[in-house]
């Protein structure tokens, strides 16, 4: 018993059945790769409305390490980088 079955009805689990989803281990695939999303300080910095730093921070410092991983392992990432500097703060608002 997988620890989300708790939380899926039974439609859901006719569904990832059908797909095969669920109950072993998929892998990592041909080519696998890692996107990276909203990594930007309008979410990740408190001084923005839409920031939370408790969080955000160390979730910038885990997906730097797994990006130094990915680059080990010759993995593929891709991520949008922030185009505003920090001290504009009006772009969220």
């Amino acid at each position: 018993m997988a620890i989300w079955d708790d939380v899926l009805n039974e439609q859901d689990r006719k569904m990832f059945s059908k797909a095969k989803m669920g109950g072993t281990r998929g892998g990592l695939g041909k080519n696998p790769a890692i996107v990276v999303v909203d990594m930007t300080y309008g979410f990740v910095d408190s001084r923005f409305r839409l920031g939370c730093s408790e969080s955000g921070y160390p979730a910038v410092k885990a997906t730097a390490l797994l990006l130094e991983k990915a680059r080990i392992k010759k993995l593929y990432f891709a991520n949008r980088k922030e185009m505003f500097r920090i001290e504009r703060k009006g772009h969220f608002r």
